[in-house]
């Protein structure tokens, strides 16, 4: 029976639904989150493998021992920006509707810079 129905479908639109049907799935395994600090501000951005920007994800930005120190919402290309509070480690959490997750950790040497010359001023 199976081997009828797609018989009778032609090859292109065949191949079409495969690849539409496989790709939303595959591109959520796929979730990559990166950041950068200079001084004490915080620029990052989450995205899928190949570039295309991950702005419906939910960003967490937790300490050391995961407690949660802010919540991000990214702009359509996945980008967003915060100020460190303070130089600790910060981990990073990029979080897909449908529960997949990644992070990124910035160290808190990476942060030192921005709150050394706060604290000589």
């Amino acid at each position: 029976m199976l081997k009828c129905v797609l018989s009778l479908l032609p090859t292109p639109a065949l191949a079409l639904g495969l690849a539409l049907g496989l790709a939303g799935p595959a591109l959520a395994h796929k979730l990559k989150v990166f950041a950068s600090a200079v001084g004490d501000w915080v620029e990052g951005r989450a995205y899928f493998a190949g570039g295309g920007g991950a702005g419906g994800v939910g960003i967490e930005v937790r300490d050391g021992q995961g407690a949660v120190l802010a919540t991000l919402t990214p702009d359509p290309e996945g980008r967003f920006a915060y100020t460190a509070s303070a130089p600790v480690d910060q981990v990073l959490v990029a979080i897909s509707a449908d529960g997949h997750q990644t992070q990124w950790t910035l160290t808190a040497a990476e942060l030192a810079g921005g709150f050394a010359a706060a604290a000589q001023a």
